[in-house]
């Protein structure tokens, strides 16, 4: 949870960071946290509350868990449709300058095939076109979608969806090229209440915070030094937001390790079984998560995604950034309007590089799984398009072994495998139009022959 100070108007670019294995552990047990705590509310108190918690989903569930994880080649179209990716969205809520922007957009994707899952950091200030046509930072959008999302395009605020995590999720299926299937959004009070609920956490600090421009909750006094020594700390709600939150630190990495140690406190106190079998202490977390916490995943979906997270190795956990350094897609200037923005190098609104690199981090888990070994023959007449092809299919997680020229051009494309890599010939086959035959024949298990009809469809 990245938890910024509320009076923070503009946000530095971004810097790419190393994220330890116990950061994914974290990530995934914080989701392990809500359905453990869910469920287990539904078993003391009845699901009297639900209604303050989950939001309908409408038709978002991912194909994985909609088939039960019996999928087939006919429940898929495209590379990425068996993940299962999840919005964590942090706001400042009641008390706090812009209650309901964004600070945290994060997108958890489960690979439920390998179990595996890889983190995604979208920029708050990234600048994107609203339902109305109009530009906002994407930290907006939540906020926004009562007034203009719910009136553009009212499929979005129908049967209990929630509007704001409904907007958010169909700006980033937008953006970002994929499907995202649910939000979680919380805000500060319920960060703060879920600590002291658990009876506060124990964190042993590795260096003295002195932060002297920490913002005090009264705007008539500007700054509240904050100092937090070294060593072995027991943290109320209040200390544990304020140490995670705040900005004095020589790095983004530092302040993330700052809250990779809160989030560890946490769910280390709360994953404790003194903890999980007090129905006293659990009413009371579930409870606040009811005033502060807003999810559209649906009981049984918390039942499945449980299922699926507990058996993820952190050790296969991958960590992305969309940030502006020179390997991203993204760059900064401060615009006259809007102030400090982040959009795309290829220009505002043009998010293709940015979807490339979303492909990649979170690449097919059945591509993955098969591996099958893939030749590309190029028969498009243009010898140029070797590299392209290359370089697009292996940011897909294709093990393309190699790439030639074919002698004479072909108009369509065409592909010859063997039975056991399904999944991967179902992909190919719809990326590149193609049609497919089947071969017994030795050397790669794909031989993928592209004709000339593809660069027209491009």
């Amino acid at each position: 949870m990245n938890l910024f100070h509320p009076k923070d108007q503009q946000e530095k670019p971004i810097k790419q960071i190393n994220v330890t294995k116990s950061k994914w552990r974290f990530v995934v047990w914080g989701i392990v946290i809500v359905v453990v705590g869910v469920a287990g509310w539904i078993a003391i108190t009845g699901g009297l509350a639900l209604k303050n918690i989950i939001s309908s989903n409408g038709s978002d569930e991912p194909t994985f868990i909609k088939n039960n994880g019996a999928i087939t080649t006919a429940d898929v179209k495209t590379e990425g449709d068996t993940r299962i990716n999840i919005l964590l969205a942090g706001i400042g809520g009641p008390g706090h300058d812009g209650p309901d922007l964004t600070d945290t957009l994060e997108i958890a994707s489960i690979d439920p095939v390998n179990n595996t899952m890889a983190l995604l950091s979208v920029p708050r200030d990234l600048y994107v076109k609203q339902a109305d046509g109009e530009y906002t930072k994407i930290n907006a959008v939540n906020a926004l979608a009562s007034q203009i999302y719910c009136k553009v395009n009212k499929t979005i605020c129908v049967n209990g969806v929630d509007p704001g995590g409904a907007a958010m999720k169909d700006m980033l299926d937008k953006v970002l090229g994929i499907k995202i299937s649910y939000f979680v959004r919380i805000n500060f009070n319920g960060f703060k209440t879920l600590v002291d609920q658990v009876g506060g956490i124990d964190i042993t600090v590795p260096a003295t915070l002195n932060d002297y421009l920490y913002p005090c909750p009264d705007p008539s006094t500007a700054y509240c030094p904050l100092t937090i020594k070294a060593g072995l700390q027991h943290m109320n709600g209040d200390t544990a937001l304020k140490y995670a939150r705040s900005r004095e630190t020589s790095s983004d990495f530092d302040r993330s390790k700052r809250q990779q140690l809160v989030m560890e406190g946490i769910i280390k106190k709360a994953l404790t079984l003194g903890i999980l079998s007090n129905p006293v202490k659990v009413t009371g977390i579930i409870n606040t998560l009811g005033g502060n916490l807003k999810t559209d995943m649906q009981i049984t979906d918390m039942t499945s995604i449980f299922g699926i997270v507990k058996n993820i190795d952190s050790s296969k956990t991958t960590n992305n950034v969309l940030d502006t350094s020179p390997e991203s897609p993204l760059t900064a200037k401060s615009d006259p309007v809007a102030g400090y923005i982040i959009y795309p190098k290829l220009g505002i609104g043009n998010y293709t590089d940015v979807q490339s690199f979303v492909a990649h981090a979170l690449q097919d888990p059945y591509v993955l799984k098969e591996n099958a070994t893939v030749t590309v023959i190029n028969a498009t007449g243009k010898a140029t398009e070797n590299k392209v092809l290359e370089d697009s299919l292996k940011n897909l997680g294709y093990n393309v072994t190699s790439v030639t020229t074919a002698s004479t051009t072909q108009k369509n494309s065409t592909i010859t495998s063997s039975s056991k890599d399904p999944f991967t010939v179902k992909f190919l086959t719809n990326r590149f139009g193609a049609s497919s035959t089947s071969s017994s024949g030795t050397g790669a298990d794909i031989t993928l022959t592209v004709g000339s009809t593809f660069l027209t469809a491009k």
